[in-house]
């Protein structure tokens, strides 16, 4: 804040000099207060690592999660206003649910990943690792995950993958 106008000039009687330190010294008293109620208001409320794997991918877990809290919170509670205040802040960005369909699109049609299947996984930020009985599927360098090797394996395997990957990386984890 510009405080100009208060700035003590020779000129000044001594009161209102006097006055001049006591308006600067409350007005500065007022910018802490606010930057440390700012803070509190969600300037900086959660603190985090930053990691995210995707674009958006904190962000959307914790407003699906306090999305699902809200449903059980009475609408005449302190806790429902924080929360729909905190959701109509803040808006999802929605990669981890684009990720969770194509990866959907590709597991349900069943059978063995094709070149295009594999190349649409790598673009979803998975790797494809080879191997003679199980490949897998590594996600961001971390999170492996066996893909069934047998046909009888992949009509109900591919289903159950797909729900193995969603429960790892909490795309859509349901409270």
């Amino acid at each position: 804040m510009m405080y100009n106008e208060y700035l003590i000039d020779a000129h000044d009687s001594e009161e209102v000099k006097k006055l001049k330190r006591e308006i600067l010294s409350l007005q500065a008293q007022l910018d802490i207060e606010r930057n440390r109620t700012q803070k509190m208001r969600g300037g900086n409320l959660l603190l985090s690592e930053p990691i995210d794997l995707y674009q958006g991918e904190q962000l959307d877990f914790i407003l699906s999660v306090l999305e699902q809290v809200k449903n059980k919170c009475s609408p005449e509670s302190r806790p429902y206003d924080i929360i729909c205040s905190i959701l109509s802040l803040n808006k999802v960005v929605g990669r981890g649910e684009e990720i969770l369909k194509e990866v959907s699109t590709i597991f349900k049609r069943g059978g063995d990943l094709t070149e295009s299947d594999i190349s649409k996984l790598e673009k979803l930020g998975f790797r494809y690792i080879s191997s003679k009985k199980h490949p897998k599927l590594e996600f961001c360098g971390k999170y492996k995950f066996a893909i069934s090797g047998t046909p009888g394996e992949q009509h109900h395997g591919s289903r159950n993958k797909l729900a193995e990957i969603n429960k790892c990386l909490a795309i859509s984890l349901k409270i």
